[in-house]
């Protein structure tokens, strides 16, 4: 699944029908977040839609043992499994009172494993996949999933994470404040999830929290922690604000990357003051500045809408993005703000450029699985890409763009990683000529946690 060509629209996660409706999972603190009660149950299922959950034990909420609740559970597919009986539930509290389970709010056991849920077609219902390791499941390569006992130490866990988010922003001191918020964040990583949509509910409070206090910088270190498979973040800040970061030379590169993309599509719309700022940032010093910024402008060429005046504005603003933008391709020997520029283009055709590299390649991670996009950079015809690890063919997704051709090879298969550092690389053909193209480094920790330096 390419993230790229979903429709950004939060649509209600309610337990009625599924159609259009991307439902969001969550971790174990975020369901705790997201959620009044949890329980430990009998399930049994009806010929309906619905099962009856006879409540054995009271994890947290004022639901006590004993009762007698009736769910729509028929989002929850099972079928062809072995489930136990037993299963543990999130619930929310409805406005019109009653219970319903938490989106993705079910965990169930068979041979042994624990079993959480993700909804991987829209429209769909949830699908069965294993409960590893909370949270790094979310994003790391599927496996086995863990026993009873292990689920069970790893959501008490998960709910002093949770109650930790409100502790942390309770802090009066900024400095401090800061320090226990990213103490609850995950550890900055390159992998994503591969499949449905997981939204990561302890940085996306902890980062609300800390701009609503007036600590944007640190909302936007907590927020490039944030893992969650697709954008559900509302904005954190003004889109002046933001650039204002963004601009800001004696920032980290990490926290001004982060206000650029930050801006959300549609921020500048109309806004010739903010396009120009970003702008400048085109041709920043710092590689990665430059990327950010050029992936910010670049929604201004898909503008449409609005009143004459903003029509007429967005008019000029799109030749100015579009001269800037041209006048970086012709200078630009970065592989990875090629590729950016070249993702900003799209279908669109590249300027003329002399010399450089024929193609570009942006490399992704995806539940520790690398996902390549090249693009060739003038009139070209790549042909047979092959992704390399360390010197030797690698498992892995490349999707390839020369023009109107395009083409996609490999398994998407996570390779392994070994801690330590790897290089990466594509080779491909383009014009009857072998090319590499350096992809950077990706260094994995001892946990297996994995981040990726540009080459």
């Amino acid at each position: 699944m390419r993230w790229s060509l979903l429709v950004a629209l939060l649509c209600l996660l309610t337990a009625g029908d599924a159609r259009a409706a991307m439902m969001a999972h969550y971790d174990l603190a975020g369901l705790a977040l997201e959620s009044d009660a949890i329980v430990v149950a009998t399930r049994t299922p009806a010929a309906d839609r619905t099962s009856t959950y006879h409540v054995t034990r009271a994890i947290r909420g004022p639901i006590a043992a004993g009762t007698d609740l009736v769910l729509d559970d028929g989002l929850y597919a099972t079928e062809g499994h072995a489930i136990d009986p037993e299963v543990v539930v999130f619930l929310h509290r409805a406005d019109a009172g009653g219970w319903y389970i938490t989106s993705s709010g079910l965990r169930v056991v068979d041979g042994g494993q624990v079993f959480r849920f993700e909804q991987w077609d829209n429209p769909g219902g949830f699908t069965m996949v294993p409960q590893g390791h909370d949270p790094s499941d979310q994003w790391r390569a599927a496996g086995v999933g863990v026993d009873r006992a292990t689920f069970d130490r790893e959501l008490t866990a998960a709910i002093a994470r949770a109650d930790g988010v409100a502790a942390a922003l309770a802090i009066t001191d900024p400095a401090r404040r800061r320090a226990a918020a990213l103490a609850l964040v995950p550890p900055a990583g390159a992998s994503r999830p591969s499949m449905g949509f997981y939204r990561d509910e302890v940085t996306a409070r902890l980062a609300a929290g800390l701009a609503a206090a007036g600590d944007l910088a640190g909302a936007l270190d907590v927020t490039a922690r944030d893992r969650s498979g697709f954008t559900w973040r509302a904005p954190l800040a003004p889109p002046a604000a933001l650039i204002a970061v963004a601009q800001d030379p004696t920032a980290p590169v990490e926290r001004r990357v982060e206000a650029l993309r930050s801006l959300r599509a549609g921020a500048l719309f109309a806004d010739a003051i903010g396009v120009a700022a970003v702008l400048t940032l085109v041709d920043a010093p710092e590689a990665a500045v430059r990327a950010a910024a050029i992936g910010a402008v670049a929604s201004v060429w898909g503008w449409s809408g609005g009143d004459r005046v903003q029509a007429a504005r967005n008019r000029t603003l799109r030749r100015l993005v579009q001269r800037a933008l041209a006048r970086r391709f012709a200078v630009e020997q970065d592989g990875a703000v090629l590729a950016a520029l070249a993702a900003a283009y799209q279908r669109r055709p590249l300027p003329a450029r002399r010399g450089g590299p024929p193609i570009a390649a942006a490399v992704t991670v995806a539940a520790d699985a690398l996902h390549v996009e090249a693009t060739c950079l003038r009139r070209a015809r790549a042909q047979h890409p092959r992704l390399f690890v360390d010197g030797a063919p690698a498992s892995g997704w490349v999707s390839v763009t020369c023009g109107r051709e395009q083409f996609g090879t490999g398994d998407g298969v996570a390779p392994g990683w070994p801690a330590g550092a790897h290089r990466l690389e594509l080779q491909i053909v383009v014009d009857r000529a072998p090319v590499v193209v350096p992809l950077g480094t990706l260094t994995a920790d001892r946990s297996g946690e994995l981040t990726l330096a540009p080459p």
